[in-house]
């Protein structure tokens, strides 16, 4: 059992009355304190990571190390990321191998959750952050990473410094309309309301830790909003 490399849970960026948000309250102090987030897109799909260990072994997990995943999805896993190609990316060094390197991301299309077939027809996988032993990479890094893993990663949107406050400043953030992953990639036709984009997570960068040793990091959905249309 390998739970400690499990993603860490990522707090919603306001405290909740019910189903919905209040933005009259930011719901860790320490948010208010950054003054500018780098954006990606939040993507609706399945939580996964791939890890190599010392000993050249492959690990793929879902969210949790009991998690399912969908057999095409897995199956597609064990291609992208062979023993092979995750070593000639992390193995730079032969004298500092690491304990572990881990790519996290998400498996999105249809049959991964409910709803995420408005991305495509089949199942695909996007990075959005990589630990090596217990250091957690960049996005130039994850960029890298991705490039030479031959995957994609999840969008940039842009950087903020305030916070959204509703559901059409989250939508904004997605301008043109079409920026976004599931516009970009679906294979079939639908009106825009269909492919409304999932949502965003925020981070820091460069990389900024609270007094637990977390990384200040918050999440936001358009459903996170009455009404949120």
């Amino acid at each position: 059992m390998h739970n400690e490399l499990e993603y860490p849970k990522i707090d919603t960026l306001y405290n909740r009355k019910g189903k919905w948000v209040d933005t009259n309250v930011i719901r860790r102090p320490e948010f208010s304190m950054i003054k500018e987030y780098e954006l990606t897109e939040k993507i609706h799909g399945r939580n996964l990571r791939a890890t190599l260990f010392d000993d050249g072994e492959i690990e793929i997990e879902g969210r949790h190390d009991d998690s399912e995943i969908p057999s095409e999805l897995f199956h597609l896993m064990e291609q992208w990321f062979t023993p092979e190609k995750m070593q000639k990316c992390f193995w730079i060094d032969p004298e500092k191998i690491p304990k572990t390197a881990t790519v996290y991301g998400e498996g999105y299309g249809a049959g991964m959750q409910p709803g995420s077939g408005i991305y495509r027809n089949n199942a695909s996988f996007r990075m959005f952050d990589v630990l090596v032993e217990k250091w957690w990479l960049d996005r130039a890094d994850i960029e890298d990473v991705a490039k030479k893993l031959n995957t994609k990663t999840v969008p940039v949107i842009g950087r903020i410094s305030t916070f959204p406050k509703s559901a059409s400043d989250l939508k904004n953030l997605f301008q043109p309309f079409g920026s976004h992953v599931a516009k970009q990639e679906a294979s079939f036709d639908e009106d825009d309301r269909y492919y409304q984009p999932e949502g965003i997570v925020a981070k820091t960068d460069p990389i900024i830790f609270n007094k637990k040793g977390e990384r200040i990091m918050w999440k936001l959905k358009l459903l996170d909003f009455k009404p949120w249309k």
